[in-house]
C-alpha cells in the first residue's frame, strides 16, 4: 500500500478498530467486507500533486542508464514529477559511494560537460550543467554533490559516504 494512502487511513482505521472490537464475531465479518469500499475513499480524495507523485510516472525512468553509459557504481534510486517546480521537471536521483566519486566525476565531465566539484561550505558540489540530448533535443539539467561533510581535500573522498546525483527532464517550457 502507498505510504501517502496508509497515513491518510491511519485515522479511519483508528475510528473503526475500536467498533469492531464491540460486535460480534458474525458481524465483524461483515464489517470488514463493508468497510473495503470505504478504506479506498481516502484514495479519491487526494489532491492531484499528491496522486501524481504516488502513482508511477509515465517518462520517468533512469535517464543516465537511458542515455547510455551509467557506470555500474551509480545506483538509480528514483523518478518522479515535482509538480510545484518549474518547468515540472521528472527529477531521477543516483547515489553512489565516495570511493567512486573521481570516477563519477569524470564520466559526468565526458557525458554532460560538468564543471569539476569544489568544496563549498559544507560539502562538494558542482554547478547545475545544462544538457541537451543531440539526438532527441530534449534538455537535462544535471547536478552533482556529496552530503555534508567537513573533508575538504580531494583525497578524503573515499571518507565520504555518499555521493548523489540529480537529473532533471523539464516537461513544460521555462
Amino acid at each position: 500500500m502507498n505510504t501517502l494512502i496508509a497515513l491518510l487511513l491511519r485515522p479511519l482505521r483508528a475510528l473503526l478498530l475500536p467498533l469492531a472490537l464491540r460486535v460480534s464475531p458474525g458481524a465483524l465479518v461483515a464489517l470488514s467486507v463493508l468497510s473495503l469500499p470505504v478504506l479506498s475513499v481516502p484514495a479519491l480524495l487526494l489532491s492531484s500533486d499528491a496522486q501524481a507523485q504516488a502513482a508511477p510516472t509515465p517518462g520517468c525512468q533512469d535517464f543516465l542508464e537511458a542515455l547510455g553509459g551509467k557506470p555500474d557504481f551509480i545506483e538509480y534510486q528514483g523518478c518522479r514529477l515535482e509538480l510545484r517546480a518549474q518547468g515540472k521537471p521528472l527529477v531521477a536521483r543516483y547515489r553512489l559511494d565516495g570511493a567512486s566519486a573521481a570516477q563519477a566525476e569524470s564520466y559526468l565531465q565526458r557525458k554532460f560537460g560538468i564543471a569539476p566539484l569544489r568544496f563549498q561550505c559544507c560539502g562538494w558540489q558542482t554547478a547545475p550543467q545544462s544538457w541537451r540530448d543531440p539526438s532527441t533535443g530534449r534538455e537535462y539539467l544535471i547536478g552533482f554533490g556529496s552530503e555534508e561533510t567537513l573533508y575538504s581535500s580531494r583525497s578524503q573522498w573515499g571518507r565520504i559516504e555518499n555521493f548523489h546525483i540529480r537529473v532533471e527532464l523539464y516537461t513544460e517550457d521555462i
